[in-house]
C-alpha cells in the first residue's frame, strides 16, 4: 500500500465533463479554442478514443468558449471539483496502489469519481456536494486533505 498522500483541492474551481461522439472531429479544434480562450487556466484534459472524445474543463473557461460551441453536439455533466496528489517529484510508475488508496475510501463512502492521470501525478474529480464526505473518508484512510484557495 502506498504511503499517506497529501491531496490538494481548490473547491472554488468547478469543472464540467463533456462528451462528443467518436464520429465528431473536435479534438484539434477544442485544443485551439482552449489555448486561445485562456492559457492561464491550469487544468483541462482532452481524451479521444474510438468510442468518444471526452473533455474535462474548468467552467469559467467553458463559458468563455460557449458561444463557439454547438451545445447540441455534446453531453455535459457539471458540478465537479478536483483534487490532486501533491508531489514535488513525479510519482514513480512502478509504485502500485496510489489510485486505489484514494478510490477505495471514496467508494466505501459511496462517492463516485472521475480519475485522470498525468505524467507527474493523479487527479480525481468528485461532485462538489461530496466534498466534506470525501475529505472525511480520505483523512480516515490516512491521507492529508488540504483545501487551497
Amino acid at each position: 500500500m502506498p504511503p499517506s498522500l497529501t491531496l490538494i483541492c481548490n473547491p472554488t474551481l468547478h469543472y464540467s465533463i463533456l462528451k462528443w461522439p467518436s464520429t465528431s472531429d473536435v479534438t484539434s479544434t477544442l485544443k485551439l479554442m482552449i489555448d486561445e480562450a485562456n492559457r492561464e487556466r491550469s487544468f483541462y484534459s482532452i481524451t479521444s478514443t474510438s468510442a468518444e472524445t471526452s473533455v474535462v474543463i474548468d467552467d469559467v473557461l467553458l463559458e468563455t468558449m460557449s458561444s463557439l460551441l454547438d451545445k447540441s453536439s455534446y453531453v455535459r455533466e457539471e458540478g465537479w471539483i478536483s483534487f490532486s496528489i501533491d508531489t514535488s517529484e513525479p510519482i514513480p510508475f512502478d509504485l502500485v496502489g496510489i489510485l486505489l488508496s484514494i478510490a477505495k475510501p471514496l467508494a466505501d463512502a459511496k462517492i463516485g469519481i472521475f480519475a485522470l492521470s498525468t505524467f507527474n501525478t493523479d487527479h480525481v474529480l468528485i461532485k462538489e456536494v461530496n466534498l466534506e464526505k470525501a475529505k472525511e473518508a480520505l483523512e480516515g484512510a490516512g491521507h492529508i486533505f488540504k483545501l487551497a484557495t
